[in-house]
């Protein structure tokens, strides 16, 4: 396995190579393999039969599993970039943009055309044949990938709104409820009335004029479980209780870039403003 590359630094355009030998590169996280079927094994195949199809031998595939595509020290792309870097290969053979990076990292994944434009390289994703080794095409992928991530997170969003507007669950309970009728339709969020009076505690503490680290230290003396069940209380636990508009009735989570915000979606341990 190769060392992890940190920085791609452009260089000017060498002479595209003539292909003779191809190095691959898979990556796949929890996420991946779980919404998209994006699973080592058919990133893989592809490859091999994209080497196949084109009369390339393929020198090695090099794998990153469950790393992140944010991360730019991966060792199984610094491996992949290394036998380029070197003469090792001559083509560098992935089975779609994203396993270099996702659309929002469109620095990196352009960085990393540039590396290859500059040593001389072609770049091949098997899913997506019109993609080349010029930015021009990358940033048309990008953008069209952008795009559709925008849609998906906006339909996503839409969906939850009208579940939450519903009394339907959204998300993981928060301290305080429970799920009712977990998997079927009629699932709500119901209030745990020993869990609501620890916040109900913690609110009036806190507006008495206690810091959030002697409301901590006191509900650890008394033995009070935290919302994790099995940790202690600090501050930062029951900052986050008094800040929490759930208890006031009120969801609030982010879709991508935007936030959303519904009242009356859970009901309410805190009855005053």
């Amino acid at each position: 396995m190769g060392r992890p590359v940190k920085a791609w630094t452009p260089k000017p355009s060498a002479t595209p190579r003539e292909v003779r030998r191809a190095v691959g590169y898979i990556r796949v996280s929890t996420r991946d393999q779980a919404r998209e079927g994006y699973g080592l094994g058919v990133q893989r195949e592809a490859i091999e039969a994209e080497c196949a199809r084109r009369g390339w031998h393929l020198v090695a595939i090099h794998s990153d599993e469950g790393i992140s595509g944010t991360r730019e020290d991966r060792p199984g792309l610094g491996a992949a970039l290394g036998a380029i870097l070197s003469g090792a290969a001559d083509a560098l053979v992935t089975y779609h943009l994203t396993r270099i990076g996702r659309p929002r990292e469109a620095s990196t994944l352009h960085r990393f055309v540039e590396t290859l434009r500059a040593s001389g390289a072609t770049f091949v994703a098997t899913a997506q044949p019109w993609i080349g080794s010029d930015p021009l095409t990358v940033g048309i992928a990008v953008a069209m990938a952008q795009a559709e991530r925008d849609d998906i997170l906006r339909r996503t969003a839409s969906g939850r709104v009208k579940r939450a507007e519903g009394g339907q669950i959204v998300g993981r309970p928060p301290f305080g409820y429970r799920v009712e009728g977990a998997r079927t339709r009629e699932a709500r969020y119901v209030i745990v009335e020993a869990e609501a009076e620890v916040v109900r505690r913690i609110v009036a503490e806190r507006e008495a004029g206690r810091t959030c680290a002697a409301v901590a230290e006191a509900l650890n003396a008394e033995a009070i479980p935290s919302p994790s069940g099995a940790g202690r209380w600090n501050a930062t636990r029951v900052s986050e209780i008094t800040r929490n508009p759930a208890y006031r009735g009120t969801l609030r989570w982010r879709e991508g870039e935007r936030e959303i915000v519904v009242p009356g979606a859970i009901p309410a341990i805190l009855t005053t403003p």
